[in-house]
């Protein structure tokens, strides 16, 4: 039943979903007779907005809310001296904190716990131990989720409010913001959220399920090791039909796994298309370049939480842009990690790994 305060803002997706008079009858007063619709405020914009859209933008402008509703329940709000603070949440990989990794087991609810068989004292450094006092006292029952890189987003937000109660908020001076300082703070304590976990965060919001809904285990890549395991309830798809919501696996030889994104949009333009010129005005002579190919050019905006490295601020939740010259077979992206800075151009696969697969949720 929708509720008093549903009611009051009514936008595309009421109206749509009401069966509304054909397009070419649409009018103020026609949505105004709508049963679900009447005694409420509606938003015209949005409405004409959805009309306008096609499918795919439809489909893109879902998910990209999803997307973004994902990231902002990672990012808190933190109380910090009587303010409210968001933060983008930070990197952590599934290794996890220190030495904690291997200290956990799986439960029958697919949660992780500490193994009563291991000698946890001894297997966490002193720093390690207080974090999991910390943790223990903020009520958090799965240490493991927290430490090692798939929490959930409330997981992560109390766990980061416990540290910043327990006065580990570090002070790093100007231009730093204190999101700057929480973001430190969670890569000092290992904390934080793994790409894999991520992704499957995002998709599980946009599908309306949750990941176990969707078969899929926290803190296991479905994808397996290589990025080409293609999981129960997926399927494969080529990466110039890839859309909204399928995920993309990136395989690095010198550094397994590699990564996992989620796609936000794909859009097929020209070299003259202003998203092909806004990249040339950004990254410079090699996008240039790379618009003078033979395309058809591929934008693809993706999503993720990215590797760290030292817990710089390009770590984290981040987004993306690659773009793949279907003539040549090259992908063209950029990169702010420290050891690969700038634009690069690559048959492989963009962000400097091989791309191995695009895989779609078969519900999607």
């Amino acid at each position: 039943m929708t509720s008093v305060d549903d009611r009051r803002s009514v936008g595309a997706s009421h109206v749509q979903n009401s069966q509304p008079p054909p397009r070419a009858q649409i009018t103020r007063a026609a949505i105004d007779s709508l049963p679900e619709v009447r005694g409420a405020h509606v938003d015209y914009g949005a409405i004409a907005t959805a009309m306008s859209m096609s499918p795919e933008q439809a489909r893109a402008a879902r998910f990209g809310q999803a997307l973004d509703e994902t990231r902002d329940a990672f990012m808190g709000p933190y109380r910090v001296n009587g303010q409210s603070v968001l933060a983008r949440p930070q990197f952590r990989m599934k290794e996890g904190f220190e030495l904690s990794h291997g200290i956990f087991r799986a439960t029958s609810q697919t949660d992780f716990a500490i193994d009563p068989n291991k000698d946890f004292a001894k297997a966490l450094t002193a720093k390690g131990r207080s974090l999991v006092t910390i943790l223990a006292r903020a009520g958090e029952p799965a240490p493991g989720a927290v430490m090692l890189g798939y929490p959930s987003p409330r997981q992560l937000v109390r766990a980061t409010q416990a540290l910043i109660d327990a006065g580990k908020l570090p002070s790093l001076p100007p231009p730093a913001t204190t999101a700057d300082c929480i973001r430190k703070m969670q890569w000092d304590w290992g904390i934080g959220i793994d790409c894999v976990d991520w992704c499957m965060n995002g998709l599980a919001r946009a599908t309306g399920l949750s990941v176990e809904g969707m078969g899929l285990s926290r803190g296991t890549d479905p994808f397996g090791t290589t990025g080409t395991t293609t999981p129960r309830g997926f399927v494969r798809v080529a990466a110039t039909a890839a859309r909204a919501g399928d995920v993309v696996t990136l395989f690095d030889p010198t550094d397994p796994p590699g990564h996992r994104v989620v796609v936000r949009d794909r859009s097929v333009v020209g070299a003259s298309d202003p998203k092909a010129r806004e990249l040339v005005a950004k990254w410079g002579a090699t996008a240039d370049a790379f618009f003078r190919g033979s395309g058809p050019f591929h934008v693809m905006h993706v999503d993720s939480s990215w590797g760290a490295e030292d817990g710089r601020a390009f770590g984290g939740y981040r987004r993306d842009a690659w773009v793949f010259d279907e003539g040549s077979k090259s992908w063209m992206s950029y990169s702010p990690h420290t050891g690969d800075v700038g634009v690069h151009v690559s048959q492989a696969g963009p962000a400097g790994e091989v791309l191995e697969g695009v895989y779609r949720w078969s519900g999607s």
